[in-house]
């Protein structure tokens, strides 16, 4: 059987393929179950919306023939059935998933479209975050994928029209303005949903929304073509464009998407032109997709209702601010766009405001600024001509009237002039002097701004000299913190890896000095554990089945040996506590359960033997420590009394009162309860006319004198501070040699 061939490329096809896998076109592919095309059946005279909508939903064109569930091949997992539509940007199948069992639209890219990997990335890449769309009037996109090199977009199949197809088949191809405001308030709310997930179609338009009819006979529009939004309409004013620069349809794309800058308020823009179209029944520009560009970004939008004048105001109003030329004056989003369409449904007051006369001509003085520059140019010479015309006709009125009376005072005007001009010329002289003054001034006060700017500029280069010193300083400072850090972490490593080597060679003190090194915002895990196993280091015996009846140490401390009424002898390993099944008994003499360091002990406990480990534990190693911290700063508090006392001995004898109340007062302080200082430090605060606190100190002793203290405590000391390292701490003895005697 010879191979078919596409009558476009010239490619070789076989009867499997739906499309050229060339130049994806089906018109050059034999279908041997076609029939001849049905027209296009539409109602156009009942003039009913809902009508026109199912008449279109039930069209040959959009519905499949009997013989189309024929396969015409296959696209990843997808049965191809029939082409519904083909565009510039690719070609649109009503194709059947078997895995899911249900009618999908397969839109398939043209490969000339997605000829470099960076638009196959963003094809695929746009596609896939559109499938995270779910929302009643957005097409649910189910996969986005490649077949070999034919990349692909699986979507829900929408049976109904589209709304252009609608406007073709409508009196005056526009709609009524309450089923025109209810569709753009669904299609408004849906655009907001995608807008809050990051989501910006590009391309709204009529083509791109379908109605669909519902099991009960309401019409929902479903927003279509998120991810792709690239299929082109009838007519060269229409097509979409797809470069560098931007995407979209230019009948309906915003000035700011023509830059290359499409955002949330570029949908509201091209939303508003299909709003446009629907009240109207026309886009707002019409000619070549450059003339469109180019009215959009520079032209105002006509006023709907000078096209349709039965368009209701409010509604204009909301249409006309949509489509603003700048973003700022359009709603904040589309759900406010909703919003204000739902007041109008509801009858309620519009929050979209009409601009006035002067709002108009600044806009239109923005856009024609060289024609406003110039008739303001005209308007203002016109005020100046009216104004020196007035002016000049009254002084030549006025000039007129006095002329008699100027001619009657000619000579006596004749008579003073003689003497005006000798005043005149005294003046002269004197205004000359003046503005030689004034110059001079002037010079001044230039010279003095030069210099304050001079000033002002070295002072800011020294402020900014300053500023980068500080910047570097704390730069260093971080820097310098942050490497005394890590060397305190591989401090802290190397502390806990001695501390675990002097335990396993049994040198439990010294472990625990290094652990107590350690800073203690870094102790992890590690720390803790290496602690208790140092502090808790003991192990039981166990391998006799009857009592033990003795257990002894070998000379060299290393090996322990019980004995059993088994009648059997062990030795075991006395640092780890595991049997030696091969070692002998030692001939020497053993010493007992007790090492011959003394740091463990082997204790019978009934069929086993727990050793324990006799050396201190942290616990009292740091009673111990702080047991010597305390007697020494009771030394310390001791010698510091016996100085104070003597120091305040001397000044009452040289009649110091200020010296001797001064060490009275710290004598008091250390110890409380000693009768003496009190009575002393009230006789010295007597002295110093100090009568309320002598009188205190005088009660305490009387206090003292009623009931004396069984036992004199020791002075006063501080709370000890956290103990630290375990070594051993040699303190500075003050004391003289016979303190204690």
């Amino acid at each position: 059987m010879t191979p078919n061939v596409c009558a476009k490329c010239g490619a070789t096809l076989t009867a499997a393929d739906a499309a050229c896998p060339q130049c994806m076109t089906t018109d050059a592919v034999p279908n041997p179950n076609a029939t001849a095309d049905r027209p296009e059946t539409v109602s156009l005279q009942t003039g009913s919306f809902a009508a026109s909508v199912s008449t279109l939903s039930s069209d040959p064109g959009q519905t499949p023939p009997k013989h189309s569930r024929d396969i015409l091949g296959h696209i990843g997992r997808y049965e191809i059935r029939e082409q519904l539509g083909e565009g510039a940007f690719g070609i649109v199948f009503r194709a059947f998933d078997p895995q899911l069992s249900r009618e999908v639209a397969l839109k398939v890219a043209k490969p000339e479209q997605l000829s470099t990997p960076e638009r196959r990335a963003r094809f695929i890449r746009e596609a896939r975050s559109a499938a995270n769309l779910r929302h009643p009037n957005i097409v649910q996109v189910f996969e986005a994928s490649q077949d070999g090199e034919t990349a692909f977009i699986a979507q829900g199949f929408i049976d109904g029209p589209s709304i252009d197809r609608v406007l073709k088949n409508q009196p005056g191809k526009r709609l009524p303005p309450v089923q025109t405001a209810a569709i753009i308030r669904k299609l408004a709310e849906a655009l907001a949903y995608a807008h809050q997930r990051g989501i910006v179609h590009r391309d709204i338009k009529p083509a791109n929304a379908l109605l669909e009819t519902s099991e009960n006979g309401a019409i929902e529009p479903v927003l279509t073509d998120f991810g792709l939004a690239a299929f082109s309409e009838e007519g060269a004013e229409r097509i979409t464009q797809d470069g560098t620069k931007f995407m979209g349809t230019p009948a309906y794309m915003a000035p700011e998407q023509a830059h290359g800058n499409a955002e949330p308020a570029s949908d509201q823009y091209s939303l508003g032109c299909t709003f446009y179209e629907l009240l109207t029944g026309q886009t707002p520009f019409g000619g070549p997709p450059s003339v469109q560009i180019a009215n959009h970004l520079s032209q105002p939008i006509p006023s709907p209702r000078r096209i349709v004048p039965s368009i209701p105001r409010d509604l204009e109003t909301i249409c006309l601010k949509c489509v603003e030329k700048e973003p700022s004056a359009r709603y904040a989003s589309c759900a406010e766009l909703a919003e204000d369409l739902r007041r109008w449904q509801d009858g309620e007051p519009v929050l979209a405001r009409r601009l006035g006369y002067v709002g108009r001509f600044v806009k239109w003085a923005k856009r024609n600024p060289g024609i406003a520059a110039s008739l303001l140019m005209v308007m203002v010479a016109l005020a100046l001509g009216a104004g020196f015309a007035t002016r000049y006709g009254i002084r030549a009125e006025l000039a007129r009237q006095s002329e008699e009376k100027v001619a009657g005072e000619l000579k006596t005007a004749l008579k003073d002039s003689e003497n005006a001009r000798n005043a005149e010329a005294k003046i002269s002289g004197e205004l000359k002097t003046t503005l030689s003054v004034s110059e001079q001034r002037r010079i001044d006060a230039v010279n003095a701004r030069n210099a304050e700017s001079k000033i002002s500029g070295e002072l800011k280069t020294t402020l900014g000299v300053s500023e980068q010193r500080a910047k570097d300083l704390k730069k260093s400072l971080r820097e310098s913190k942050e490497r005394l850090y890590l060397a305190d972490e591989r401090l802290y490593t190397a502390r806990v890896q001695n501390a675990q080597t002097e335990w396993e060679h049994g040198n439990k003190a010294l472990a625990l000095v290094h652990l107590d090194s350690c800073r203690w915002d870094l102790r992890g895990w590690e720390y803790h554990y290496l602690q208790n196993q140092i502090e808790q280091s003991h192990f039981t015996l166990k391998g006799h089945t009857s009592a033990v009846t003795s257990v002894s140490f070998s000379p060299d401390g290393t090996r322990i040996v019980t004995g059993s009424d088994d009648n059997t002898a062990k030795v075991w390993d006395a640092r780890t506590g595991e049997l030696l099944p091969d070692a002998m008994v030692p001939n020497q003499l053993l010493k007992g359960p007790i090492s011959p360091d003394g740091h463990l002990e082997a204790v019978i406990e009934g069929i086993a033997v727990r050793v324990i480990d006799r050396r201190p534990t942290a616990l009292e190693l740091r009673r111990e420590e702080a047991e010597r911290r305390r007697e020494h700063l009771t030394r310390i508090a001791r010698f510091d009394a016996f100085w104070h006392d003597r120091m305040a001995r001397d000044a009452e004898k040289l009649n110091d009162h200020f010296a001797a109340e001064f060490h009275l007062r710290l004598l008091v302080e250390h110890a409380p309860d000693y009768l003496d200082r009190h009575e002393r430090r009230a006789k010295v605060l007597q002295s110093l006319n100090r009568p309320l606190e002598a009188v205190a100190e005088t009660k305490i002793a009387e206090g003292l004198k009623a009931s004396p203290p069984e036992l004199i405590e020791a002075p006063h000391l501080e709370p000890l501070p956290p103990p630290g390292p375990r070594a051993k701490i040699k303190f500075f003895n003050p004391l003289p040699p016979n303190f204690d005697d």
